[in-house]
């Protein structure tokens, strides 16, 4: 592992919370709008918020995903207790929730939350959006994950992203520290284009879901429905 963080934003980091939120972008990513939602999130429940360019990286990975393993393990080294990653095409639907709701309901050994994925992935969660408590079990799993993103002889195996490698750690390492979030309650994945994208988005906000997550959505016809949501969400539900 490395000494110190890849990342300027977490380098120059001024630490006044228990808790940090984080997400990973470029300048040119369609999705940037829907990070400062979450920085206003951030903001009302005294989080620290990091928004990290991954551009600006003194490290680049096969793909931008690994990235969040990397940021993830940085951030939890500087004493943050938990930290919540959200891929930067997720739409924050109900600010009420705090993170505390979800630690709190959950064991006390719990050190990661991650929702499942859907049927036909490759795996058998999604790191869209990621809820991470410090601890050993967490630690060892970021390293893991970080350290797979060069093995390129095990990646092409599985799934040729950083949610192969957290697959197969809480397979093989479970003993019970990690929870899934409920798909369809506490957090969904979009996979629905039967309304236009006004009315989906009605139909998302009433389902009281607290993140949308539209995988992928920045390089197909779902940036619609997801701009869709963020603009209902943002009149509906404001930070």
């Amino acid at each position: 592992m490395h000494n110190g963080t890849w990342y300027p934003e977490i380098r120059n980091a001024q630490k006044n919370s228990t808790v940090a939120i984080t997400s990973t972008f470029t300048d040119d990513y369609f999705y940037i709008p829907f990070t400062a939602r979450w920085a206003a999130y951030a903001k009302k429940y005294n989080y620290d918020w990091y928004g990290i360019n991954i551009k600006k990286a003194e490290i680049q990975f096969p793909t931008p995903h690994w990235h969040k393993a990397a940021v993830l393990y940085d951030l939890l080294s500087l004493g943050y207790e938990f930290v919540v990653f959200s891929d930067g095409d997720s739409v924050l639907i109900r600010p009420d929730r705090r993170v505390e709701d979800f630690v709190m309901a959950a064991p006390p050994q719990t050190e990661l939350w991650i929702s499942r994925d859907l049927s036909w992935a490759a795996t058998k969660i999604n790191s869209g959006l990621m809820i991470v408590r410090r601890g050993t079990w967490s630690l060892e799993m970021l390293k893991y994950t970080i350290r797979e993103s060069s093995d390129h002889r095990i990646n092409p195996r599985n799934w040729p992203f950083e949610q192969g490698s957290i697959d197969r750690w809480i397979q093989v390492h479970p003993k019970k520290l990690y929870q899934l979030f409920p798909y369809g309650k506490k957090f969904q994945i979009f996979s629905s284009f039967g309304d236009s994208p006004e009315e989906e988005a009605e139909a998302i906000y009433k389902k009281n879901v607290w993140v949308m997550h539209f995988a992928g959505g920045y390089s197909d016809s779902r940036h619609e429905y997801a701009q869709a949501v963020f603009n209902y969400t943002q009149r509906k539900h404001p930070v």
